[in-house]
């Protein structure tokens, strides 16, 4: 059976004006379905009468505020989790008009500096992984990390548990994506808990991308968030990488495991593509046929 792809809004930023331009970019190069990101404002959907049932999964928080876009569920900061709930709420709201099926969610990052994550991406670029300088940056982040990280779990819990209980009041799934960085929340360790004390309907929403840009760095295998989630995998950003540049489409020389999701993604998963505004409609065209051919034979 022949999956439906959908194509996030990500493609957006920087290159359309707005969502009508997204939309009929977008079909023509053969979407049919779309994914609304984190990005999308009040503003842009001002006016714009949006694809009832074609919209499967919305990026909270979606639509975006000012006030609201930035704020962390698993803060410690009570009053960030607050605004990161009603920014939700938002979310949850859109997409019972839309008829969606799941809302991804990001769920923060521990509260450590970006500088060092920062200095082992410019450590990586000048001298390779196998660097004396990434291999030490390598160690202080991840035990920086470790040392910060419990106390946000508890946070993180209590989010969920919200999250969860207005899943089921609106009908609809949860998936806790990948972190962005290191620094986000939850690693897979963390993801196990909370997974493990939710059952239906939160679940894991995989990046592929991200997954891959960790492993680069050195800091987690790509496959085991595969190997720990697979079967609570109900959807995937689905983007290839080169170097540490990610949200391209499938490249030649890229990293997209394509054969090994196809064999074990669970049937029910989402799957939407997640390119960047630099990536030209031809090679998104070429790249989507290679998608659909690979998973209409899994």
């Amino acid at each position: 059976m022949s999956r439906k792809l959908a194509l996030s809004t990500r493609w957006l930023h920087g290159r359309f004006e707005g969502l009508r331009d997204f939309f009929a970019a977008a079909e023509a190069i053969g979407f049919e379905r779309f994914e609304l990101d984190s990005s999308i404002s009040l503003k842009l959907l001002a006016g714009v009468s949006l694809p009832e049932g074609q919209i499967p999964s919305l990026e909270v928080p979606c639509p975006a505020h000012p006030r609201t876009a930035a704020a962390r569920f698993a803060s410690l900061d009570r009053y960030e989790r607050d605004a990161a709930r009603e920014a939700a709420q938002n979310s949850f709201d859109l997409a019972e008009d839309l008829k969606a099926q799941t809302l991804i969610i990001n769920l923060g990052r521990v509260d450590i500096s970006p500088n060092l994550e920062d200095a082992l991406w410019e450590a990586w670029k000048k001298g390779g992984p196998d660097s004396e300088a990434v291999q030490g940056l390598q160690k202080e982040l991840i035990d920086l990390r470790a040392r910060h990280a419990p106390q946000h779990l508890q946070a993180a819990l209590y989010d969920v548990e919200y999250l969860a209980n207005k899943a089921v009041d609106y009908g609809l799934t949860i998936g806790l994506l990948t972190p962005g960085r290191y620094s986000g929340f939850p690693l897979p360790e963390e993801m196990d808990l909370i997974l493990n004390d939710f059952g239906d309907p939160v679940y894991y929403w995989h990046d592929v991308g991200q997954a891959q840009i960790f492993e680069s760095l050195g800091l987690l295998p790509g496959q085991v968030w595969w190997d720990m989630f697979a079967e609570k995998t109900i959807g995937l950003h689905l983007n290839d990488t080169r170097g540490l540049t990610k949200w391209l489409p499938p490249q030649k020389e890229g990293n997209l495991p394509l054969d090994d999701l196809a064999a074990h993604l669970p049937e029910q998963s989402l799957i939407t593509c997640t390119f960047s505004a630099a990536c030209q409609p031809e090679t998104i065209s070429e790249g989507l046929q290679k998608l659909r051919s690979t998973f209409s034979a899994s």
